[in-house]
C-alpha cells in the first residue's frame, strides 16, 4: 500500500481592533515507514554493511556471530557476497543460521539484518593470532546499496569492512636459536670451538631443523666438525644441541678465516630463535705478532676525594665515582711506545689486563670492591658483572705517571674506544680483553694512551688490574697483530 496523504484545514481568527483574519493553513501529516509504504519506486535505497569494525574467534572454539545490517527494512530479497581484502582466510568458514557455508548470503524481505557466523578449524600447529580483513560485494537485489562509509550507530550501525582477529588455541612451542651471534677460536688452540643451539624449553615433541654452513673457511682444510650440514633432528626432551669446530692449524700465513653457521626450516611444534646465524673466526696464528707492555701507568683519582695520582703500586683501580660512603671516581691511565710498529699493516690490537684476586696474594678488597656492596660498606655478597670503558687519549701523550692527576691529565675522547662487561669470579684472577684496533690505528705520534673507567648500575664498583709493575703475573699486554 501507498502512503495516503491527508490534509486537514483549520480555521483561525485573529480580531484585531477593527478586522477580521481567516487564514487556511494546510498540514501533511506523516505516517511511521515500519507501518506504512508510498511503494518501493519511491523510497531511498537502503544501505548494507557489517555492524561492527573488529571481533574476534578462537581457533577452533563455537563460531563468532558476524551481523550483516540494512539501514532500514528491505522491500524485497537483497542478497550479497563476503570476500577477504587481507591476510589469509583458508582455515575460516562463514555460514547462515541454516549451517549453509559460502560466500554468498541474503537479507530477507520485510527484515533489517542476518547473522552470520564465523569459525575457524583447529589444525593443532602453532601458528600464532593472525587478522583477516572483510568485505562485501557482488550486491543482488532492487533498493539496497553497499555502503562505503560508516553509517549509523550501534545496533543500527552498517560499516564498509570487518576485521577479524584470529586467536591461537596451541601453546607456543619451544624456540630453537644461537645463543649468541659469534665466537672467536685460535687457530693453533688445538681444542674444539663448542657452538650451542639452544631450545627456549625442552622439546615436547620430536622434530628438526636444517644445518648450513658458509664463510671464506673450508671445511677438512681450514676446520673440522662434528656436525656436517644438513638435517639435524631433535628428540623428546632436548634442550640443545652443540656443534663443535676444531680449527686446522697450518704454517701458512693468512687472513682470519670465518665459518659462518645458519639454521632454517624448523619443523612444526617449534618456532625460530632471535638469532638464527652464527660467525666463527678462526684466528690467524702465523701472522707477525708484537706484543708491548706499558712504558707508563697509574691510578688518578678525582669527586670528592681530591686530585691525585698512584703509579708505582702493583695494581691500579677504576671505580665510577661516589656512592653512600662518599666514595670518589678513579681512573686507570696507560701509555704504549709504538716505536716499530706500522699501523699501516695493523690487523687488530688487543688490549690485554689482568685482575687481582687473593689467590694471587691481593687482599680480599680487590675482588669484593667490583661487587655489590651494602649501605654500610661491608660486601653483601653478590656477585654481579662489572663493566669498564676504554678511552682513547687524544691530548698530549708525553704525561708523566708520577706527577700526572685527575685535573691535569690529557684530554680524550668522551666516546669510549670499547666497552667490556665481565662476571668477576670470588678471590680468582681473570684476564679481560678489549679490542683497541681503530683507537690504535688513529694515532699518529708513536705513542698510544688509554684511560679506563667503570660504568655500573651500582655507585662505588670498583675493579682492580696489574699494573707494569705487578709481580703477580698480569703485566698489562697490548697485543698487535699485523700483515707480513
Amino acid at each position: 500500500m501507498g502512503k495516503k496523504m491527508k490534509i486537514k484545514i483549520r480555521r483561525i481568527f485573529l480580531q484585531p481592533a477593527s478586522m477580521t483574519l481567516l487564514l487556511l493553513v494546510m498540514t501533511f501529516i506523516s505516517c511511521d515507514e515500519e507501518t506504512t509504504s508510498i511503494g518501493i519506486d519511491n523510497e531511498p535505497a537502503a544501505g548494507i554493511g557489517f555492524m561492527d569494525t573488529n571481533g574476534s574467534v578462537t581457533e577452533g572454539s563455537d563460531p563468532m556471530i558476524l551481523q550483516v545490517n540494512a539501514s532500514k527494512k528491505l522491500f524485497n530479497d537483497v542478497s550479497f557476497g563476503v570476500k577477504v581484502i587481507d591476510g589469509d582466510g583458508s582455515a575460516i568458514t562463514i555460514s547462515d543460521a541454516d549451517g549453509n557455508a559460502g560466500t554468498n548470503f541474503t537479507i530477507k524481505e520485510g527484515t533489517k539484518n542476518v547473522q552470520l557466523y564465523v569459525s575457524v578449524s583447529d589444525d593443532d600447529d602453532y601458528n600464532g593470532d593472525y587478522e583477516v580483513m572483510y568485505e562485501l560485494e557482488n550486491l543482488s537485489g532492487e533498493g539496497a546499496f553497499l555502503t562505503v562509509y560508516t553509517l549509523g550507530s550501534g545496533e543500527k550501525q552498517i560499516n564498509p569492512s570487518f576485521n577479524l582477529e584470529v586467536r591461537e588455541d596451541d601453546p607456543v612451542p619451544p624456540s630453537i636459536g644461537f645463543e649468541s651471534e659469534a665466537g672467536a677460536v685460535d687457530e693453533n688452540k688445538g681444542e674444539s670451538h663448542a657452538i650451542t643451539i639452544a631450545l627456549s624449553e625442552p622439546a615436547s615433541v620430536a622434530g628438526s631443523f636444517e644445518l648450513a654452513y658458509a664463510g671464506t673457511a673450508e671445511n677438512g682444510v681450514n676446520y673440522q666438525t662434528d656436525a656436517p650440514g644438513g638435517t639435524v633432528n631433535i628428540g623428546i626432551g632436548a634442550e640443545e644441541v652443540v656443534v663443535n669446530i676444531t680449527p686446522i692449524d697450518d704454517d701458512l700465513v693468512e687472513d682470519d678465516k670465518t665459518v659462518v653457521l645458519t639454521i632454517s626450516n624448523i619443523s612444526n611444534g617449534f618456532l625460530p630463535g632471535s638469532i638464527t646465524a652464527y660467525t666463527l673466526t678462526i684466528v690467524e696464528d702465523d701472522l707477525p705478532k708484537v706484543i708491548l707492555n706499558p712504558e707508563a701507568d697509574c691510578g688518578i683519582r678525582g669527586g670528592d676525594k681530591g686530585d691525585d695520582a698512584a703509579a708505582g703500586g702493583e695494581f691500579a683501580r677504576a671505580a665510577n665515582g661516589t656512592d653512600s660512603r662518599g666514595r670518589d671516581e678513579r681512573q686507570m691511565m696507560m701509555r704504549f711506545d709504538l716505536a716499530g710498529v706500522d699501523l699501516s699493516k695493523v690487523i687488530r690490537a688487543t688490549l690485554k689486563l689482568t685482575t687481582v684476586g687473593t689467590d694471587a696474594g691481593g687482599s680480599d678488597r680487590f675482588w669484593t670492591e667490583a661487587e655489590d656492596f651494602n649501605g654500610s660498606g661491608a660486601f653483601d655478597g653478590t656477585l654481579a658483572p662489572t663493566a669498564q670503558k676504554i678511552y682513547h687519549v687524544t691530548g698530549d701523550d708525553n704525561w708523566d705517571e708520577v706527577t700526572v692527576t685527575w685535573n691535569t691529565a690529557p684530554a680524550f675522547d668522551p666516546t669510549p674506544v670499547t666497552t667490556g662487561t665481565f662476571d668477576l669470579v670470588e678471590s680468582a684472577v681473570r684476564s679481560h680483553e678489549y679490542d683497541v684496533t681503530a683507537a690504535l690505528m688513529s694515532d699518529s705520534d708513536g705513542k698510544f694512551s688509554i684511560r679506563l673507567g667503570t660504568d655500573n648500575d651500582t655507585d662505588g664498583k670498583s675493579i682492580y688490574y696489574q699494573t707494569r709493575e705487578s709481580t703477580l703475573g698480569g703485566v698489562p699486554e697490548l697485543i698487535i697483530i699485523s700483515n707480513p
